[in-house]
């Protein structure tokens, strides 16, 4: 995964990481879905970390996660930094979460956030109660 290579991100110019993963990382080669861990977060460095701990079900309620995830990203690019946002996937959650910055930013609607997250990862698509919290969220911040 991408978001534990140091060299990765160097490479990247990220300066900033939101994990919506809450730490569970897969173990090396586990294809069974079943050999988790939980690592602890990064200790204070060069990068700044969030972790949101999102669980990918429809049922999840996302949107408490939402305000504290926009306010890091924006926080984070305004300081001239790059931001990698991620989950396990890069489907769901890091999408949700990427969105609603999109749409408080750039007064975009839920559709053309996701619209423009899947012209640049055609995979990205929110889990329908993801969908609905950006909604919500969309009402909100385009008031």
């Amino acid at each position: 995964m991408a978001a534990e290579s140091d060299a990765w991100l160097e490479l990247h110019g990220v300066t900033a990481v939101l994990d919506t993963t809450g730490g569970w990382r897969r173990k090396s080669s586990a294809l069974d879905g079943q050999s988790w861990v939980r690592e602890p977060p990064p200790p204070p460095g060069r990068r700044q970390h969030l972790q949101l701990p999102a669980e990918d079900r429809a049922d999840f309620n996302i949107e408490p996660l939402l305000r504290r995830g926009v306010d890091f990203i924006r926080e984070a690019i305004g300081a001239g930094g790059c931001v990698l946002v991620h989950c396990h996937a890069g489907v769901s959650r890091s999408a949700t979460l990427a969105a609603a910055y999109l749409m408080e930013e750039h007064a975009l609607s839920v559709r053309c956030a996701l619209r423009l997250l899947t012209e640049a990862r055609p995979c990205c698509r929110p889990n329908p109660g993801f969908e609905k919290a950006l909604v919500g969220w969309e009402m909100r911040v385009r008031v």
